[in-house]
């Protein structure tokens, strides 16, 4: 017969769990955790990143209302400096000594003061009776007339220039003398140095002083009658002779220079323009090895 079961409450048995075993038990549960929630995957990860970037946010502070302004000028491009060498052309250099005022004022050749009058002589050199015995002559067509020049030897051994034009009525072979020089070196050359279409004759005389001096006339016919339009003296001289102008030197002497023997010279360009002779070129110093042969 069994026993019969008593009629008040049951009792819980109380477990005593000792105090060094609740740490280990701690650790144990955590770490179980660990293993059953890996966290999240990287596809939760991108989800959570879209939403949070799709949220608008709004707080209750207000926004300043200051508005930044961004430059966005593009700079202007660096110029690069050029360093190449430009080359200059050098200034022409001022004169400092006057230009001469050119004339015929001066001239070695000068008229004959009377009409003497020439017959042509085939059997002369120069075809013109009275010649005889000369050294050198020609004749050069100068526009409505022809010149003549002759140089004789003269009683003292040195020797004289004359200049004719021919004269009379057309188809007559007279010559008239009309300028005249004694006493010196004579050279002669033709060329238009006026420019003016007809030949002139330009004369250079060397006077054999020791300056070694050139002199120099100009011939040409205006008005239908032979003159001189241009006399120069030049130091140690050189003169060039070509169409349409003349190019002469003169020297100057510097401080230790022996007479006729000037260390530099002034170059003169000489042109007639407007019925005047002018200097249009000038240089000075000009060293004494660059001037040329002259044709006087």
């Amino acid at each position: 017969m069994s026993q019969p079961t008593p009629s008040g409450p049951r009792r819980r048995p109380v477990v005593l769990v000792s105090a060094f075993v609740l740490p280990f038990a701690l650790a144990f549960t955590a770490a179980f955790l660990l293993r059953a929630d890996p966290g999240p995957s990287g596809d939760d990860l991108r989800a959570v990143s879209t939403t949070a970037a799709a949220t608008t946010v709004t707080s209750g502070l207000e926004l300043p209302t200051t508005t930044t302004v961004v430059d966005t000028t593009v700079p202007a491009e660096t110029t690069i400096a050029d360093t190449t060498p430009v080359e200059t052309t050098e200034a022409p250099t001022v004169p400092t000594r006057p230009v001469p005022e050119l004339s015929a004022d001066g001239a070695f050749l000068s008229g004959v003061g009377n009409d003497d009058r020439r017959l042509p002589d085939p059997s002369l050199d120069c075809g013109i009776e009275g010649t005889g015995g000369a050294e050198s002559c020609d004749v050069v067509a100068a526009g409505s007339t022809d010149l003549a020049w002759v140089v004789m030897p003269a009683t003292d051994g040195s020797r004289v220039l004359q200049v004719f034009q021919r004269a009379g009525a057309a188809g007559e072979e007279i010559w008239s003398l009309v300028l005249q020089s004694g006493g010196g070196e004579y050279r002669v050359r033709a060329a238009d140095v006026t420019g003016d279409g007809d030949d002139d004759l330009v004369v250079g005389r060397r006077v054999g002083d020791a300056d070694g001096t050139l002199q120099v006339d100009v011939v040409d016919v205006v008005g239908g009658a032979a003159r001189v339009s241009l006399h120069r003296n030049l130091v140690a001289g050189a003169a060039r002779v070509t169409d349409g102008q003349l190019d002469l030197w003169n020297g100057v002497y510097a401080s230790g220079d022996a007479p006729g023997s000037p260390s530099t010279y002034d170059h003169w360009v000489v042109q007639r323009s407007g019925g005047a002779w002018r200097v249009t070129s000038p240089v000075e110093n000009d060293p004494a090895g660059s001037v040329p042969p002259s044709q006087l």
